[in-house]
């Protein structure tokens, strides 16, 4: 099991409580694309430290870089090892657009 940085896990231990606030906390600006629609993050990974351990480990393991942002690859699955990936923030953006050009396409044959 490779081990992050300190400055890497710094950066994981933050993307973590983000991808928390997004799940769990209704106060959140984003919490309702994320909890709000029942996305949440797996056992494993809520499992207290051990679980941020975890996910530390998983992150170094797929490799994850600071300029990558976590994807949920099914964004109608929460976060979890078999559903997340690090990418680029262009390539998520782009994800984004497609996504909500096929969106509008199935709700235009409403």
């Amino acid at each position: 099991m490779k081990r992050a940085n300190s400055e890497n896990e710094r950066i994981l231990r933050k993307r973590f409580s983000s991808m928390k606030q997004r799940c769990y906390n209704p106060k959140s600006p984003v919490y309702k694309w994320y909890g709000g629609k029942g996305i949440t993050i797996c056992d494993e990974w809520m499992n207290g430290e051990d679980g941020i351990l975890a996910f530390l480990s998983w992150s170094i393991n797929h490799k994850f870089k600071p300029e990558l942002s976590i994807d949920r690859i099914d964004s109608s699955k929460g976060y979890s090892p078999e559903n997340c990936r690090w990418i680029s923030r262009s390539f998520n953006s782009s994800q984004a657009q497609y996504n909500a050009w096929e969106k509008r396409k199935m709700d235009s044959k409403i």
